[in-house]
């Protein structure tokens, strides 16, 4: 959905088409206050963002700005016969954490990034520069905020699903906790215990993350993230949200543009329907699964 076809839907509803009552920079605003609502009543903006290092030895990941890993795109050739090369990213601005790495060659030609150090604060992509004698080899940074393809605006993750990571050729899951749990049991040990990962937790006021054991070696790791969505400027401009999530979003615009006129029983009105449509989609969206009808599980509860 177009930021005009917003436009169009909260105007016709509030029987307003020639913005008399409300102009359309207001309208504007108060479509994008909905659609963070939306994104986070919904949790749905998501992206399973691959590529992500785990450190050895690193339990804490600050996610503001954050650029976790990196992936190579041409390994060029003639980088000698070591079997590392520097890599620089580009530093953040001011209070920011410079993400820092080396490059892995295989006869002479850049095969991998290994961070050491995640980078934060960053408000733009990075440039890579990869060292060395050799020519050709490009690698582009993982970032973690960019949350939407259609605006610049850094769009930091809201919170994360879950976290998965390749150990042995087997896709390993961590395991949940809220912080307080974290801290109480997975915590105990706190100096020199090093393993595969087990447990992680977000501290969300902070927007950090905590795995725990710290990894004893570098882990390539995918993260289900969750984020909020940048603002829609041109109304041309197609909302990342995507339907069916989209459709509650006029309801809530409404709902907050009437509070200008206090009209409080339109306000209640269009805050139930909003409140009616998103567990209805949260409940749709996923589609009807049918279930094997020759489990034998299935078969004993249709017998009952």
């Amino acid at each position: 959905m177009q930021l005009q076809d917003y436009i169009n839907d909260v105007q016709e509803i509030l029987h307003d088409t020639t913005a008399s009552s409300w102009p359309v920079s207001r309208v504007i605003a108060r479509i994008n206050t909905a659609r963070i609502d939306a994104a986070r009543d919904m949790q749905c903006i998501r992206r399973n963002v691959t590529g992500i290092q785990l450190i050895p030895t690193v339990e804490i990941y600050n996610l503001n700005g954050a650029v976790a890993g990196a992936n190579v795109l041409n390994g060029g050739s003639n980088y000698g016969s070591s079997t590392t090369v520097a890599t620089i990213f580009d530093p953040p601005p001011a209070g920011g954490q410079q993400a820092l790495g080396f490059g892995n060659l295989v006869n002479g030609s850049l095969a991998s990034i290994s961070m050491t150090q995640w980078g934060a604060g960053y408000t733009s992509i990075p440039n890579i520069t990869i060292g060395g004698t050799g020519s050709g080899a490009v690698a582009s940074p993982v970032c973690l905020f960019q949350s939407n393809p259609l605006s610049s605006v850094i769009g930091n993750p809201l919170t994360l699903d879950c976290i998965s990571f390749i150990w042995n050729n087997e896709r390993r899951s961590l395991k949940y906790l809220s912080f307080i749990l974290f801290q109480a049991y997975a915590r105990m040990w706190t100096f020199n215990f090093n393993a595969p990962p087990g447990v992680f937790t977000i501290h969300p006021q902070s927007t950090v993350v905590y795995i725990q054991p710290p990894p004893d070696q570098l882990y390539l790791s995918e993260w289900d993230i969750v984020y909020l969505p940048a603002p829609l400027v041109s109304t041309t401009d197609v909302d990342y949200i995507g339907s069916p999530w989209d459709q509650a979003v006029q309801f809530k615009a409404c709902e907050y543009l009437l509070m200008k006129h206090q009209n409080w029983g339109m306000v209640n009105s269009l805050e139930q329907k909003y409140d009616a449509y998103v567990p209805r989609i949260i409940t749709t969206s996923a589609g009807v699964r049918i279930p094997n009808i020759y489990n034998r599980n299935f078969q004993r509860r249709v017998m009952r």
